[in-house]
């Protein structure tokens, strides 16, 4: 648990790529010893940090799907609705990034429902940036801002407000979709401000196309 606490310090720094190193590590210890009950909660615990990181840091490959699994089966065997729900999230943005859409909108769709029937502020903050993509995916983009405005944070810093580099661009698409076109260009420019002080390069890239098609539709067509 000390090695957990480190990473998550770690995390929440200015070493995010040492703090994912950490918490494989811990997975990987605490995935021997599942059937001790803390171990297995820990263990979600642990894993979701992982996939946090990894979006975060645009690095979700098939071991960060494989231990979602796991993690998965863990929190049905506890009766964890919550953890369940958010796993399953985070699994639908691994089966879009690998062409499964389908997969995608289908586990995501089951997911969105629990987090509906559980209803409280804390899950649908919690999962707010997870459900805006599952509604961009489907082309429901007044969904997505309403999502995204009603987070908590969402009025603080994009690196704070959310944990995939690429929100930004999918939230201002939705917002140029939904008629503010002003507000759109801020959170592009906000995005690719921050990106290039972070070393994010490929924000601007994808912010680029989006914010000439917003000028296109604004009127201001000089600026596309």
């Amino acid at each position: 648990r000390l090695a957990c606490e480190v990473a998550r310090t770690m995390e929440n720094g200015s070493d995010p790529e040492t703090a994912l190193a950490q918490l494989i590590h811990v997975q990987t210890d605490l995935a021997k010893a599942l059937e001790n009950p803390e171990n297995a909660k820990l263990f979600i615990e642990v894993v979701l940090d992982i996939s946090r990181l990894s979006i975060r840091l645009q690095k979700i490959d098939s071991d960060v799907s494989k231990i979602l699994r796991q993690a998965r089966f863990c929190a049905e065997q506890n009766g964890d609705r919550r953890s369940w729900a958010v796993i399953n999230l985070y699994l639908g943005r691994y089966y879009m990034l690998h062409d499964r859409l389908e997969d995608a909108l289908s586990i995501m769709q089951a997911a969105n429902q629990e987090v509906e029937n559980l209803g409280d502020d804390d899950i649908l903050a919690r999962t707010a940036e997870s459900r805006a993509f599952f509604y961009y995916l489907q082309g429901l983009h007044r969904d997505v801002v309403n999502t995204l405005e009603n987070a908590v944070g969402v009025s603080d810093s994009l690196d704070k407000c959310f944990l995939d580099p690429l929100t930004p661009i999918f939230y201002a698409t939705s917002l140029a979709f939904t008629g503010r076109y002003h507000q759109a260009i801020g959170m592009l420019n906000a995005a690719s401000r921050g990106a290039g002080q972070n070393g994010k390069t490929s924000v601007p890239v994808h912010s680029l196309p989006v914010w000439g098609w917003s000028c296109l539709l604004w009127g201001r067509t000089g600026e596309a």
